[in-house]
């Protein structure tokens, strides 16, 4: 299925460790996950070493990093699920971003009405943010 050419583009870019440790995706990474081009198209590191170790991805499935880290492309590491039951999986202390947080990345309470939060940040966060940008912004001369 894969091309000599292009498994040993692949495998070069992976930090290789041990057989039960992870291997490290080295090139370019999209939130977290490694980014490989097969043919002109862009696809996940770690589907491709699916691919390269088991063959081709079927149906609905997808390809779980049972070492929840996104940059992994270890084939002992890789299972397939269906989209259903990988979204159920969830890391350990994981934090959905879209659900509003009691405490922002700052500690700052945000249960109160004037420091709701989203996407981790409240504010007093985006407030302080403001004032910073705004500072550095008129000692740049960009505004007066």
């Amino acid at each position: 299925m894969f091309s000599s050419e292009i498994l040993e583009r692949f495998w070069v870019k992976v930090d290789f460790k041990s057989p039960n440790e992870c291997w490290e995706w080295t090139a370019s990474k999209t939130l977290g996950y490694g980014r490989f081009r097969v043919n002109g198209r862009l696809d996940m590191a770690h589907r491709v070493a699916w691919s390269i170790e088991n063959g081709p991805i079927k149906g609905d499935l997808t390809v779980d990093h049972l070492c929840f880290n996104r940059g992994c492309v270890n084939p002992a590491h890789l299972r397939l699920l269906t989209r259903t039951d990988n979204a159920k999986r969830k890391p350990p202390g994981y934090v959905n971003p879209s659900k509003p947080q009691d405490f922002c990345a700052q500690g700052h309470d945000t249960r109160a009405p004037d420091t709701r939060s989203w996407g981790g940040g409240c504010l007093i966060c985006m407030r302080k943010y403001k004032r910073e940008y705004m500072r550095r912004a008129r000692a740049a001369g960009k505004y007066v």
